[in-house]
């Protein structure tokens, strides 16, 4: 059975966890969002002395998306496909955030009974993108995409609406057995998806240890003739408005998260 995307949105005494996990691995690319190429000519040292300082943004931040979304087809097994989806948008003063799941996860069960599907441990150690494939078998294709979109500041509204927000771990079995694992916590976001042939996770994470953040793509499979695309798009607006400067943002942000 097909679930259609469940959406929660809630105020900003309870976003502040999730805000800040969100903020650590956005927050960065507004000091490189006027860069317009990834490719670049190096400079020599008076043709950088020129130019010093003359290309960092001082943009805010003010609205950023994370998608995700896995296809897993296997031989004699329907395609399954998971998907979720997190966007925060700050409107003057006030963040509202929504999360969405969609695919088809079957039927949600008690995630007390079950055992979290395990990744290697080892890959939670390691910051910044993380992506990991571990194969045995033949005629197998796994794919890990990730995409960056500097969008429109006129991003998409999120309701003013609040309603329960389903935090922690949620569990979904399909009537074939395959589980996933949805997360929604201060350290991660993200799901984990578990057949009889493996583990597939992708999530956003912070390791409070290491003191890194980490977006991981991570397949562990075994067997024939599986497909898996794991993909994730980060979607990032800046209010671009002269009288927003450095500290202007800096004061949002610790109003964001209630310091």
């Amino acid at each position: 059975m097909d679930y259609e995307p469940v959406l929660v949105t809630f105020g900003k005494k309870r976003i502040q966890g999730i805000s800040i996990l969100l903020l650590m691995f956005f927050a960065p690319l507004a000091m490189t969002s006027s860069a317009g190429s990834l490719f670049f000519t190096e400079l020599s040292e008076a043709e950088l002395s020129e130019i010093r300082g003359m290309y960092v943004s001082r943009s805010k931040i003010q609205y950023f998306g994370l998608s995700m979304t896995t296809q897993w087809g296997a031989p004699a097994r329907r395609n399954h496909s998971v998907g979720m989806s997190i966007a925060m948008r700050v409107d003057g003063n006030t963040p509202r955030l929504r999360i969405t799941r969609s695919g088809t996860l079957g039927t949600e069960v008690d995630s007390k009974r079950g055992k979290a599907a395990q990744i290697n441990p080892a890959l939670e150690q390691i910051g910044g993108v993380v992506q990991s494939i571990q194969v045995a078998g033949v005629d197998n294709t796994i794919r890990n995409k990730v995409a960056l979109n500097v969008i429109d500041q006129d991003a998409e509204k999120i309701s003013n609406q609040p309603t329960n927000l389903l935090t922690g771990r949620q569990t979904y079995k399909t009537s074939s057995g395959i589980t996933t694992d949805f997360s929604t916590t201060e350290q991660k976001i993200g799901y984990s998806i578990a057949t009889e042939r493996g583990v597939v996770t992708q999530a956003l994470a912070y390791n409070g240890i290491s003191n890194t953040n980490q977006l991981l793509q991570s397949a562990h499979i075994f067997g024939n003739g599986q497909r898996i695309v794991n993909s994730i798009r980060l979607d990032v607006a800046f209010d671009n408005t002269q009288q927003l400067r450095t500290d202007n943002a800096y004061f949002g942000i610790r109003s964001l998260i209630g310091r």
